[in-house]
């Protein structure tokens, strides 16, 4: 497209939307057709035609680049995963090792006894003393031997380092040092289209433009490391998070980049700058510089006082800047003191916290149930880490967060708490006014999810035998209820399907029943059963027996 002409060139200081209509005309219209404009109007229209084209392909461009990117870093993450699936065992392993080798060195149990089983202090004699010593002595060099034995029988001290290497290498959301490998085999088509399109820096920040240069600088090396020196000072890699900034790194190689890792951190920071905006590309209409579209200055300037005195804004930018930063300060504090208020009325009125609990059924030993309930829940709703929570938060640490989720948390606890925040949502009037929960659509979208999510259900819909293959953790549809909540849909009853739940099929009546969708695919709990809709045969409850047949 581009050995056809600069058709910026050509077409300068005409207005986009012109341009943009005559493409659309030329495009709509046949060779016959076009033969029939006179020679001036005929080249207007191709010439439209052939920029929008060139624009176009540039977005394509940009938009495959970026899918591209977005798909290895998916690849990458999947792989991690099963990663760390494979080394389940080998972590089982290594702590049962561990555990060993502590009861054989235990200090504890080195030191003498009385007949009790009491600590007995050391004999007040010389000779005794030395006795003692020497039998203190031997027992502490048999535990070492004993631990030792008992790394030995695991394989040796070189495989249990090795094996701490290899789940230390992948310990963390450190999926970065896994997407070097899934660009191997486009790494040249990545290269020659980011030579192709020509980026610019919407911002002053040019740090990824001027990784993106260093990287192609060194495209032809063959070597495993190159230097981080650009223009003869280091390459400032801010603004990568720091997980990518110790894969391109090796502590062993200071001042010295790994290639293959850092063309990657390039290309995944250069699609995620394109789709922010941060970066654009000259030529294109999806991808250009927004800077540009706005009006100059010369043409706004004179009505800034105007609209400022209409608005009530500041007119100078370092009082704009203030009364901006007060507003917002005053509306984050506004907004973050509402959100525990709302878990805490919710909590208290529905009593969902009383779901947590230890695995055991007893009673949570806490000082305070429901605050620490409420806390918690507050703090991993909002995607909070325990540390930093800790650190905002006034009397609570980050290890009674951390132990409050692990012993007292599980996703059929939380589904149970969503189950009683549905069930009271659902005797508002407000969901009432979408209707009675008797109907329900699907469209065809699927979505990758989590195992247990609580998406993470497949559709009931018949597959054909080439698709019945899905991933779990996948949900095959969306379900739109008519009644707005998450159980909705058509349901069987007990008398036709007693205690289990079936595939969409007719009743004894003849009637249409189907499983609880929502229920499945959202993984609530059968405590909301009560919210579902009547049996389609007879009317009644799920729940109850029917006495239709």
């Amino acid at each position: 497209m581009d050995g056809l002409g600069d058709t910026d060139a050509w077409l300068e200081g005409i207005a986009p939307g012109k341009i943009a209509d005559f493409a659309a005309e030329a495009g709509a219209l046949d060779a016959a057709e076009l033969r029939d404009y006179e020679t001036g109007k005929l080249i207007a229209l191709l010439a439209c035609l052939v920029h929008a084209a060139r624009r176009r392909a540039r977005d394509d461009l940009a938009e495959m680049f970026c899918k591209r990117g977005a798909t290895k870093l998916k690849n990458a993450k999947d792989e991690l995963e099963e990663i760390r699936k494979q080394q389940q065992a080998l972590v089982e392993r290594m702590i049962g090792t561990y555990r060993t080798v502590l009861e054989r060195i235990d200090p504890a149990d080195l030191l003498p006894r009385g007949p009790d089983g009491a600590p007995a202090a050391f004999p007040a004699g010389k000779k005794a003393r030395r006795r003692a010593a020497r039998a203190l002595a031997g027992k502490r060099a048999a535990a070492l031997a004993m631990a030792q034995k008992a790394v030995q029988s695991s394989g040796s001290f070189a495989a249990e380092f090795a094996d701490i290497e290899a789940v230390s290498a992948h310990h963390g959301n450190n999926h970065e040092v896994l997407v070097a490998r899934f660009y191997k085999r486009d790494r040249a088509p990545m290269f020659d289209l980011v030579g192709t399109l020509e980026f610019e820096a919407v911002s002053e920040d040019r740090r990824v433009l001027d990784a993106l240069a260093h990287a192609r600088a060194h495209q032809s090396a063959t070597r495993e490391y190159i230097s981080e020196l650009y223009e003869g000072q280091p390459l400032d890699l801010g603004f990568a998070s720091q997980n990518w900034q110790r894969a391109v790194r090796d502590r062993k190689r200071p001042g010295m980049l790994d290639r293959r890792r850092f063309e990657t951190l390039v290309f995944t920071y250069l699609a995620e700058h394109l789709r922010t905006g941060d970066v654009a590309i000259t030529g294109s209409d999806t991808f250009a510089n927004w800077l540009d579209q706005l009006p100059d200055w010369e043409e706004c300037g004179p009505k800034l006082a105007q609209l400022c005195e209409e608005t009530g804004l500041p007119d100078t930018a370092a009082a704009f800047t203030a009364a901006l930063r007060e507003r917002l300060e005053a509306t984050a504090a506004e907004v973050d003191s509402g959100y525990p208020d709302i878990v805490s009325r919710t909590a208290y009125w529905v009593e969902w916290w009383r779901r947590f609990g230890p695995a055991s059924g007893s009673d949570p030993k806490l000082k305070d149930p429901f605050g620490r309930s409420v806390l918690t829940t507050f703090v991993g709703g909002i995607n909070m880490t325990f540390a930093e929570a800790a650190r905002h938060i006034s009397g609570v640490s980050a290890h009674e967060l951390s132990a409050i989720t692990n012993r007292h948390l599980s996703v059929e606890k939380i589904n149970e708490a969503i189950a009683d925040v549905v069930n009271a949502f659902m005797r508002l009037d407000l969901a009432k006014a979408w209707g009675d929960g008797t109907s329900v659509a699907a469209d065809g979208t699927q979505m990758d999810t989590f195992i247990d999510n609580l998406l993470a259900a497949l559709g009931q819909r018949p597959l054909p035998a080439h698709r019945r293959a899905v991933r779990p953790g996948r949900a095959q549809r969306h379900r739109l209820a008519a009644r707005r909540g998450p159980l909705a849909g058509p349901h069987a009853c007990q008398h036709c399907y007693p205690g289990r739940a079936p595939w969409p099929r007719r009743c004894c009546c003849g009637a249409w029943a189907a499983t609880p969708s929502a229920t499945r695919s959202t993984g609530l709990s059968a405590r909301s059963a009560a919210l579902s809709p009547p049996c389609s045969c007879c009317g009644l409850s799920r729940t109850r027996r029917c006495g239709a047949g």
